[in-house]
């Protein structure tokens, strides 16, 4: 009820609801690449443009192979990311985003991060 942390609880609760539905995928799942620490590949399965501050790491449902990217744009001014895919992956995803509905998309994709926020987006196969 504290009127200045409405929005940040309204945030958290989107976040939740998208991890939620990604369950399986980014919380059970295995990390496969990072943008950086010790996940990170020497040829990264991420590619896109755009978006400095934007960090990423990609997950996988070992048993059915669905993949997630999670984009988390670190700084103060919303970002645009052109063209991501992954690597071997010129299929159909879904886009999930804190207070938009998800959308089906195809890689690659343009997405529009705001600042301090993320975005999911998972394979359909």
């Amino acid at each position: 009820d504290y009127p200045p942390m409405r929005k940040l609880f309204e945030y958290i609760a989107e976040i939740t609801r998208i991890r939620r539905e990604l369950f399986d995928i980014v919380s059970l799942g295995e990390k496969l690449d990072a943008s950086d620490g010790i996940f990170q590949r020497a040829e990264p399965l991420v590619k896109f443009s755009g978006g400095k501050d934007v960090k990423w790491t990609v997950f996988r449902d070992a048993k059915t192979g669905k993949r997630a990217i999670v984009l988390a744009n670190l700084g103060g001014a919303p970002v645009d990311v052109v063209g991501l895919g992954l690597e071997d992956a010129q299929n159909a995803c879904r886009v999930y985003q804190a207070f938009s509905p998800t959308r089906e998309a195809r890689f690659p994709i343009t997405t529009h991060i705001p600042a301090e926020a993320v975005v999911f987006v998972a394979t359909e196969n």
